[in-house]
């Protein structure tokens, strides 16, 4: 497998509500506040994109909201697979009527990997 690559069309910063620190490469979602994140906490759910940085609480962190990034798996998939959350912000393989937030440019073969993705917009996934 060839290196993770990235290059976002879209990164966004957002105030870290929770200690982040430990979550790179994983999903978040909107926080309680205007502009703030938390991690992504149930598997299908809609996301802001992939945390690219490590901030800890209260700290902005940068978040690839459209474009190719670095996630972690949840699961093994394949290159081309549409990719949802899990409930600990890996991604995995979508199931119907989940949000897609991603596409795989990279099979994983295993939980932990790191892969190349390309976030898009938060769409379902039709039958």
């Amino acid at each position: 497998m060839s290196l993770p690559t990235a290059n976002p069309i879209l990164q966004e910063t957002f105030l870290a509500e929770a200690d982040l620190s430990a979550k790179r490469y994983l999903a978040v979602k909107a926080g309680t506040a205007d502009g703030s994140m938390i991690l992504a906490s149930s598997a299908g759910e809609v996301v802001l994109g992939i945390l690219q940085d490590k901030p800890a609480d209260t700290v902005v962190g940068a978040v690839c909201t459209m474009g190719l990034c670095v996630a972690e798996a949840g699961a093994a998939f394949s290159y081309g697979d549409p990719l949802q959350t899990d409930a600990d912000g890996q991604l995995i393989t979508a199931l119907t009527g989940d949000f897609v937030v991603a596409w795989a440019r990279q099979a994983a073969a295993a939980a932990g990997d790191q892969v190349t993705v390309f976030v898009v917009p938060n769409v379902p996934l039709d039958a």
